[in-house]
């Protein structure tokens, strides 16, 4: 564990309520906690304005991220550099348990247009900065080593994404955005990732066009440009927690520039009772392993745009991607278009 890292949680110490005990313990690196470990002598092959993304590939596997617009892949992995002990509470209210710390590797490669490497890194992540922020930083100072294009960067309107979400229970049809009362609560719930949280879903909250569409199944986004991954937590009654949204299915979203309006699909789910809450509403499970469907509505869909966002014209159809872990994650910094300085530019 390095220094830095052993001071921050001995400061966390300090800062922990009466009752509340944390240790932590460096260890040896000798442990994988995720990934596939990149070691220095394997970057031998890489060679600038030679190696190929072709031949990265062959090499490493698929990248566990794809940076599209900087044309970067990501390798990452974690090791073990301590263990967190912990106490809380006392006698028989209390509990303990230990934890992993983790250390976050990545190697980072960067290509030309022509698919060739420019620059590449093997570093560490440091535990208290964002994912986006570590990544955007690394390519702007990669940038700053080794130009190739001038870009002018132009900021894009968000779009409307259009999505219809389907459900039976018990093979009977059943409201997908039922309101919210005392004795009945949503089945659905939905998590998005971004550019921001590099693919990683975070809550979100339903947003309808009418109370008309919200009975027929109908959500939708405001999303600038870029790519996204939707979790689609449900059929199901119960308490969630942000592990249910990195668990639950992932369909990616991919929003191009210069569009006002993109239908993405109609999901299909299927759930079952599983007994009755406390005040009879029904408990809600999916039915089966059965993978969701999706299929295309994209004529009411061009009426229900048309209808509430007139100036928004023909909606563009892009239907859902199914992602499933262990495909990379791609990403594109959201509302950004890029031009080479051989464009015409407004002055």
């Amino acid at each position: 564990m390095s220094p830095r890292s052993f001071l921050f949680f001995s400061l966390l110490l300090m800062l922990l309520p009466a009752g509340c005990v944390m240790l932590p313990v460096p260890t040896q690196e000798n442990k994988v906690l995720a990934g596939t470990p990149v070691k220095d002598e394997q970057l031998s092959f890489l060679e600038a304005k030679i190696t190929t993304k072709e031949e990265v590939i062959e090499r490493f596997g698929n990248p566990n991220i794809i940076w599209e617009d900087a044309r970067v892949f990501i390798y990452a992995w974690d090791m073990r550099q301590g263990i967190l002990f912990w106490a809380a509470g006392a006698y028989y209210t209390g509990g303990a348990g230990m934890k992993d710390i983790p250390k976050r590797y990545q190697l980072i490669i960067r290509f030309d247009e022509q698919g060739r490497v420019v620059d590449f890194a093997r570093t560490t992540r440091p535990l208290l900065q964002s994912y986006a922020d570590f990544l955007t930083e690394w390519l702007k100072n990669s940038v700053a080593r080794f130009p190739t294009e001038q870009r002018n960067v132009h900021i894009e309107e968000n779009a409307i994404v259009l999505l219809n979400v389907q459900c039976t229970v018990d093979n009977q049809p059943y409201e997908s955005f039922i309101k919210w009362t005392f004795t009945t609560s949503p089945v659905f719930f939905f998590g998005l990732g971004s550019f921001e949280t590099v693919g990683e879903p975070r809550a979100v909250k339903h947003r309808f066009l009418s109370e008309e569409s919200r009975r027929a199944g109908w959500t939708y986004f405001m999303l600038s440009p870029g790519i996204y991954y939707l979790a689609v937590l449900g059929p199901y009654t119960r308490s969630r927690s942000e592990k249910d949204y990195q668990e639950a299915p992932r369909w990616r979203i991919d929003i191009p520039e210069n569009v006002k309006a993109v239908y993405v699909g109609t999901l299909q789910f299927a759930g079952k009772s599983d007994g009755e809450l406390l005040f009879g509403d029904k408990i809600i499970v999916p039915a089966g392993t059965d993978e969701p469907t999706i299929r295309d509505d994209r004529l009411p869909a061009s009426d229900l745009i048309s209808k509430h966002f007139p100036d928004a014209g023909e909606p563009k159809t892009i239907l859902l991607e199914r992602w499933h872990p262990g495909d990379p994650v791609r990403i594109r910094s959201q509302g950004q278009k890029t031009r080479e300085n051989s464009d015409t530019r407004q002055q």
